[in-house]
């Protein structure tokens, strides 16, 4: 639990430093989110992280980290220009739901991958290859350097599991 604590308050002090020096800079998540291969199972808080699962508290806090800093500098873009004139903020309510689209259609990479590095479930491949053109099509439309982070990581995300699934896939046919 002493183990955990400590990754935990390093992986927090880490982001409070990247908020401080960087101003919430989207490359740094990826240098920040190894932290949490530290954590460990324990009785009392992480008794479900297994050797199996380590996997997960690195992808969701990415994740999470890209999609929470996207919704951010939506809302903080939308609300800047909340006292302009209405041809203004009509455009201003088309760059929020683009962009805010552009990060709901990113989501399914992210969220397969979290399901498949927790309990190793399974989807099909037209699933993720589907999941593919639509993140590419957000990569490609989004404003927002953020949701376009978002976007390429949930490509990178669909097709590892699609190669990993791919992986046991063949190593358990050559068991049979």
């Amino acid at each position: 639990t002493a183990c955990n604590l400590a990754a935990a308050l390093a992986f927090a002090i880490a982001l409070s430093l990247n908020d401080q020096l960087t101003g919430t800079s989207d490359a740094a998540i990826f240098a920040i989110a190894p932290l949490l291969l530290l954590l460990t199972q324990d009785p009392l808080v992480l008794w479900g992280l297994t050797d199996r699962r380590r996997y997960f508290p690195p992808a969701v806090a990415v994740s999470g980290y890209l999609a929470l800093s996207a919704a951010a500098q939506l809302v903080a873009g939308f609300r800047a220009g909340a006292d302009s004139l209405l041809d203004e903020h009509a455009r201003e309510a088309l760059y929020l739901l683009r962009n805010g689209g552009c990060l709901l259609v990113a989501a399914p990479g992210h969220v397969f991958f979290a399901r498949y590095a927790w309990n190793r479930a399974r989807v099909s491949g037209t699933m993720l290859w589907l999941a593919v053109p639509a993140a590419a099509a957000a990569l490609i439309l989004a404003d927002l350097q953020t949701t376009r982070v978002a976007a390429a990581v949930g490509i990178i995300m669909a097709v590892a599991q699609f190669v990993s699934m791919r992986r046991v896939s063949e190593v358990g046919r050559k068991l049979i």
